[in-house]
């Protein structure tokens, strides 16, 4: 947490993940609650070590993200942090995993009460 005057920004919810062709769909609901406005959100990911930002910093409209650069086949952690106009940060909020996939196919992974995983794959047969 960051130490800035003012209180900070409660953690955005429902941290969601999935994988399209077009890479990782990184989406969130603000907080219902907030003790003070949100300025933005920052987007931190880990593969292993300590926690990394994703990229800059997204507007307060913003509520999802597209990361196109990632690795098939990779394990990520994703976590999103609150800031304030006054740049006070909330606490984290829950972490949500997630598997790449080495050939294209749709996964998803939310996190609402407690973390859960679904996966879902699409194959096609052809036959000439």
């Amino acid at each position: 947490m960051t130490l800035c005057a003012g209180p900070p920004p409660n953690p955005a919810r429902n941290l969601t993940v999935w994988q399209t062709k077009d890479g990782l769909h990184i989406a969130w609901e603000p907080p219902s609650y907030t003790p003070v406005a949100i300025h933005q959100y920052l987007i931190e990911y880990k593969t292993v070590g300590q926690w990394v930002p994703l990229g800059e910093t997204h507007p307060a409209e913003t509520t999802k993200y597209t990361w196109k650069t990632v690795s098939r086949g990779a394990l990520y952690n994703f976590r999103l942090v609150s800031i304030s106009s006054t740049g006070a940060h909330s606490e984290p909020s829950r972490v949500v995993s997630f598997t790449t996939t080495g050939t294209p196919t749709w996964q998803f992974a939310f996190v609402r009460d407690q973390l859960m995983h679904f996966q879902i794959a699409f194959y096609v047969s052809l036959r000439l």
